[in-house]
């Protein structure tokens, strides 16, 4: 009877935590976008294991990861390529044509970057997507009234 009892405890608790899932909101700032769930800010590794429960969300995910690695890869050369460059062309000895593969690989960093950031967007997307068909969690509305001279006002918030 108690292993009966725990058994149900457990598959109850899954249940449970299954049906609770919460979507996560995305925030852009200063260039960066924060993956916000239940007021907490996700690491990389947090949203990777949340998003590996829709195998759709997980291969963007991945792909946004390995487009960010390639950025990463060419932009940090570049932008030192770049800089020095820049300061050596203020003392009259610059290397244009290295001045230029800089500039290259800048450019070619920010596309992968720009592109990693869709893939990231469309992979939460794709798990919020997902949540609303499957998920028993439905937001619970906040109500506000709202009192003026001649008015009287009801605002639903989910």
């Amino acid at each position: 009877m108690k292993k009966i009892l725990t058994y149900l405890v457990c598959v109850l608790f899954m249940a449970t935590s299954v049906s609770y899932a919460q979507e996560i909101i995305v925030q852009k700032s200063g260039g960066k976008y924060k993956f916000i769930q239940n007021n907490t800010i996700l690491k990389n590794n947090e949203l990777a294991r949340i998003l590996a429960s829709n195998p759709e969300s997980s291969d963007l995910f991945y792909e946004a990861k390995t487009a960010k690695g390639a950025g990463l890869f060419l932009g940090v050369p570049g932008g030192f390529i770049v800089g020095y460059e820049v300061v050596n062309l203020f003392r009259n000895n610059a290397n244009r044509d290295m001045l230029a593969i800089g500039l290259c690989l800048s450019v070619v960093s920010m596309m992968f970057t720009t592109s990693s950031n869709k893939k990231f967007l469309k992979a939460v997307d794709a798990y919020n997507d997902s949540l609303s068909s499957s998920s028993f969690y439905k937001p619970k509305p906040v109500f506000k009234v709202f009192a003026g001279v001649n008015s009287l006002g009801l605002s639903m918030t989910f």
